[in-house]
């Protein structure tokens, strides 16, 4: 019983992150994208490597979550489709944008 209820925590744990990461607001998109990137590590064989200038700080949040959810889901694609064993995640901030190049090998 107490395993099934540690289990049950952990799986909501899990789904509350991918509705929507705390972090996102509280460290940023940057830091929000490589802990992403550490945990596609640890789960898969794949190497994940996340580059980025100095993340600019009054994104409104909905594009932060926009930008954090398409970065998600390039990964996810990546994961399910292309056998691939590396991705690369660029981020740049300007002044009136953000630029996001994710690519796999």
């Amino acid at each position: 019983m107490s395993n099934t209820l540690k289990m049950t925590i952990n799986d909501m744990r899990g789904i509350i992150y991918n509705l929507k990461p705390m972090t996102l607001d509280d460290l940023g998109l940057t830091i929000t994208v490589q802990r992403f990137a550490n945990r596609i590590m640890n789960l898969s064989n794949i190497e994940v490597r996340v580059t980025a200038n100095e993340e600019i700080k009054d994104i409104l949040p909905v594009i932060r979550l926009t930008t954090f959810r398409i970065i998600q889901e390039a990964c996810n694609n990546v994961i399910k489709h292309a056998n691939a064993s590396l991705i690369s995640i660029d981020i740049t901030y300007e002044k009136s944008n953000i630029s996001v190049n994710v690519k796999d090998d």
